[in-house]
């Protein structure tokens, strides 16, 4: 009886702390004081951001109902991280303090990062997760597994708030820096205090979520330690100023800082999860507007967000080889979301790496709306004027090539009118349109090859990032990439056996390497100490069965190869000697 009790007391408090959140959960569809306080942008598009976000919310509103009602602990974070969201929103409402443009953008960064990571646990693409959110998926499961033991709990929200801090917190800093160029870390700083103390004050719904669901308070109060506990504010500030202070290409606690690329298409699915959320009345289109008196005018113009792809390597750090060609892409939308018009002259520039020899670059081939264009190979500089009036009825002058003095390669392509040799006056005649999901029309690339520089040594980094303008809009950078050099060969040794019966025996063989990993072993065998025979061994063993005859001598050393071709040298050591008698 009085377990029955103490249960139905449980369920009581669970369905009371539900209605409460459920029911304090404001309108945020009220734009008034969100206008008024953005002073970085125009209405609309901050409008397009805020829905953005509320699409998010929309979002995470699940997974937290999830969390409640079927006690899913890979969902405790978003928990959180719905209160922390849902009072970031009424903070711009309610103009609490201004949200520029930047900020929204870091916000949606922030949940893109963890969508990216959910979304491939889920469908079990477990390669693709990032180590510290493993980590906490791994922990959740755990968790589900272990009747919701306390101890479990706290690993799960420990490994869930330091995934956020490590990566999604520097990521965001570093995606918001390459999106407006903050340079004012003042400013940054000043934003960071009042998120901390917003953190906190959400802190105190994520423990009634967390409570209502576990006995832990009565044990231990496991959710201070999200906002409230002094390492952890510590462990975000190192995260905040490693994130403004060092180069693009460092890692913090084994973990690359480098920002997810723009995803374009996951916030059109949130601008649309928005529009839904709000009443009717609130809907938007997503064209930007400038408000006149008695007038509404729209404004022709392209936008773009764009990434660039770097050479593939191995792992989380993208590990090559010190001796082989690289291969860039280089990518630009004209933004469905934001863009009213084609763009007309796209101009690219793309600083080029001292780890790379500028003087091998060899021009790919590009491409836009739906055409690619071939350039012949080995080439440093190309010229050609298109002609494209069938098709969009313009020329198209385009020009690619090599700045040695300021070690950077471009590309320039303009738009031609054919009966004025001049940019088109008709700002709707361009060589990029406004793209759209199914025919891509607003896409374009360019290419390019290039060796790495003889003199790099292992792990040394190769950064890559480029700047796009469309037409007279401002530079945008893509995310900057890296690659480090892998120069070292794996090294191996066979260093033991098992004697299974008296005609075979399990070689025992170590490995190790600096970079890429060991992909490969290969043991080579001897009954004379001369003539030595090879027998591969995929990585995934380190040990091998090995047929022998009794009385006969044997000799075997080994030789290990890494994933991004560096093998290892060395003579025909003897590692190891059997002569079973």
């Amino acid at each position: 009886m009085r377990y029955f009790i103490i249960l139905m007391f449980w369920a009581f408090i669970n369905i009371s702390v539900k209605a409460q959140l459920r029911s304090g959960d404001p309108d945020l569809c009220n734009y008034t004081r969100l206008i008024d306080n953005l002073a970085e942008s125009k209405k609309d598009t901050a409008e397009i951001l805020y829905l953005q976000l509320l699409g998010g919310l929309q979002e995470l509103e699940k997974y937290r109902e999830d969390y409640l009602e079927n006690v899913k602990f890979e969902d405790v974070f978003p928990a959180i991280y719905y209160h922390v969201t849902r009072l970031e929103l009424l903070n711009i409402k309610e103009g609490t303090y201004q949200y520029p443009i930047w900020k929204m953008n870091q916000m949606l960064a922030f949940y893109e990062a963890y969508d990216f990571n959910r979304k491939n646990w889920d469908n079990a693409n477990k390669d693709l997760i990032e180590p510290h959110w493993k980590k906490h998926f791994d922990n959740a499961e755990e968790t589900n597994k272990g009747l919701k033991l306390c101890w479990y709990l706290k690993n799960t929200l420990e490994s869930s708030i330091e995934a956020h801090i490590i990566q999604d917190l520097p990521r965001s800093i570093r995606f918001t820096n390459n999106i407006v160029n903050v340079d004012d870390n003042k400013i940054l700083e000043s934003e960071f205090n009042e998120v901390n103390n917003l953190f906190e004050i959400a802190t105190g719904f994520a423990k009634d979520d967390i409570y209502s669901v576990t006995w832990c308070d009565f044990l231990i109060n496991v959710a201070d330690w999200i906002g409230l506990d002094p390492d952890v504010k510590e462990m975000r500030e190192t995260a905040w100023k490693n994130a403004l202070d060092s180069d693009w290409n460092i890692e913090y606690n084994g973990t690359s800082l480098v920002p997810q690329p723009f995803d374009v298409e996951f916030r059109e699915q949130l601008l649309k999860k928005g529009k839904k959320y709000c009443d009717k009345d609130a809907e938007i289109t997503p064209e930007l507007v400038e408000e006149e008196p008695g007038s509404e005018i729209e404004v022709i113009a392209p936008h773009d967000p764009n990434d660039i792809i770097p050479p593939k390597g191995i792992g989380p750090d993208n590990w090559i080889s010190n001796n082989q060609t690289l291969f860039y892409t280089i990518r630009c939308e004209n933004d469905p979301v934001f863009a009213t018009a084609p763009a007309q002259v796209i101009e690219i520039q793309h600083p080029i790496s001292p780890n790379v020899d500028i003087y091998s670059i060899s021009l790919g081939d590009f491409g836009f709306a739906n055409h690619v264009f071939e350039i012949p190979e080995n080439k440093t500089f190309y010229s050609k004027q298109l002609d494209l009036t069938s098709e969009m009825g313009i020329l198209v002058n385009v020009t690619a090539g090599l700045d040695v003095d300021n070690n950077e390669a471009f590309w320039y392509f303009e738009s031609i009118d054919p009966q004025t040799g001049l940019v088109p006056e008709d700002p709707l005649l361009g060589l990029l349109p406004v793209n759209d999901t199914l025919s891509h029309i607003g896409e374009g690339f360019v290419s390019y090859f290039i060796q790495t520089n003889p003199k790099v040594i292992h792990a040394d980094s190769i950064l890559a990032v480029a700047s796009i303008v469309f037409d007279e809009n401002e530079a945008i950078e893509t995310p900057k990439v890296y690659n480090l050099i892998d120069a070292i060969a794996p090294e191996s040794q066979v260093v033991d056996f098992k004697q299974v019966n008296d005609n075979q025996i399990e070689l025992i063989i170590n490995s190790i390497d600096q970079g890429a990993g060991v992909k490969e072993l290969t043991v080579y065998y001897s009954s004379d100490g001369e003539s030595y025979r090879p027998r591969k061994i995929p990585i995934e063993q380190n040990q091998i069965l090995f047929d022998i005859q009794p009385d006969i001598p044997y000799y075997f050393y080994s030789i290990a190869e890494d994933f991004v071709g560096n093998i290892e040298s060395k003579e025909s050591v003897i590692e190891l000697k059997i002569d079973l008698q």
